[in-house]
């Protein structure tokens, strides 16, 4: 009897795996792409990392779920059940690795030769217990891992045990790492440690106390998504004082505070920092109304681009104008591949999906995406209030 019902539930599951499979392929095949774009093998290389996604105009652009395709890689693929963009960008970032070897964090950068994967692991319920920084450092030549971990002692941070995960950015042979830190008197302070790129070795976490002029300050940093080999590590403070909001970079290895030149409309929500190499760029975005409640849908035809200002931080910490940019007032900010701009931007009236040098400003692709149904061109951060 037992044996009977055992075969039943086997037949049952088989049967719901064969259904499910099925399902998902006539998912796929059913619903057509919204978009079409094709690229070659070398242009695919140019946008790799990009992931625009594509909202028909009647769903709701905050909802994660309203995309139907997304352009992954290159690639104008389906979306949908258990394949969406983080599971995707999750599967392509470890694609490197056996299922052994896998690092345990979700976050990377990469550096030229190098790519470090990293996360923060604490428990908020015990103080006695060190919140660890771990990583994963991979040599992208040989493909040689070294992990390692990085704790916080109590005597450097009380009875705190939620840490929030550091910034890196390298110089020389050296990456250095640094964490925003407030003890229970509210005092701020920075966390740093160091990694040999040689033999993936951390250094002893170190304390650097913040100038009493910056003390005052929140300070926020650029995410791992838009730098590429960072030798530069800005900070932005994340409220106005005097109505001027500041900017500031840091060196770890001299433990050096510099401050740039303040600005009354670059605040750290309407500013997209990129870092590539030892170059910082600073997008600054007016906040616009969401898309969401826009009066209907404007063809591409009718529509006109958004005006990007691209400042970069010139000698004596002095902001200069580099460029003005332009993209699609229903795109998202653009993407950063290697040291380039990857965009969608409005060209004779039609959205065109472009690779911009941040260096030297050439537009290395400029490709008009076949717009077949009405979409908005949307990225995986857009529900949770991230660039649009």
């Amino acid at each position: 009897m037992k044996s009977r019902k055992f075969a039943t539930v086997i037949f049952a599951l088989g049967g719901l795996m064969f259904l499910s499979s099925v399902g998902f392929a006539v998912y796929k095949d059913v619903k057509s792409a919204p978009v079409s774009l094709q690229l070659s093998q070398e242009e695919k290389k140019l946008v790799e990392g990009a992931t625009f996604q594509f909202t028909p105009y009647t769903q709701d652009i905050t909802d994660h779920n309203g995309a139907t395709h997304a352009l992954l890689d290159g690639e104008v693929k389906r979306i949908g059940f258990g394949d969406h963009l983080y599971s995707y960008s999750l599967r392509n970032q470890m694609k490197d690795f056996s299922v052994l070897d896998r690092p345990h964090y979700g976050t990377s950068i990469t550096f030229k030769g190098y790519k470090l994967y990293y996360g923060s692991q604490f428990n908020v319920y015990q103080t006695n217990s060190d919140p660890v920084i771990g990583y994963t450092l991979m040599n992208t030549e040989t493909k040689e891992l070294v992990s390692n971990t990085v704790s916080i002692p109590k005597e450097i941070r009380g009875d705190r045990t939620y840490i929030e995960t550091p910034t890196f950015y390298r110089d020389g042979d050296t990456l250095y790492a640094v964490m925003q830190w407030s003890d229970a008197d509210r005092e701020h302070y920075l966390l740093t440690f160091s990694i040999d790129l040689k033999t993936g070795t951390p250094s002893k976490l170190e304390k650097v106390n913040l100038p009493g002029n910056l003390q005052e300050f929140h300070w926020r940093v650029a995410s791992s998504e838009k730098v590429y080999d960072p030798q530069r590590l800005i900070m932005g403070s994340s409220y106005s004082k005097e109505n001027q909001f500041h900017w500031i970079t840091f060196d770890a290895k001299k433990k050096q505070f510099n401050e740039i030149e303040s600005t009354e409309t670059m605040a750290f929500e309407n500013t997209s920092v990129y870092v590539v190499e030892d170059q910082v760029y600073l997008i600054s975005t007016e906040k616009s109304k969401e898309l969401s409640q826009s009066p209907g849908y404007q063809e591409p035809s009718e529509r006109k681009n958004n005006k990007l200002t691209l400042y970069k931080i010139g000698a004596n910490h002095q902001l200069e104008l580099s460029q003005t940019i332009e993209t699609d007032p229903y795109a998202p900010l653009p993407y950063l591949n290697q040291g380039n701009l990857v965009m969608i931007s409005l060209v004779d009236g039609k959205p065109t999906l472009r690779v911009q040098s941040l260096k030297t400003k050439e537009i290395l692709l400029s490709k008009p995406i076949d717009v077949i149904e009405k979409v908005f061109f949307t990225n995986a951060n857009s529900y949770r209030g991230g660039d649009r």
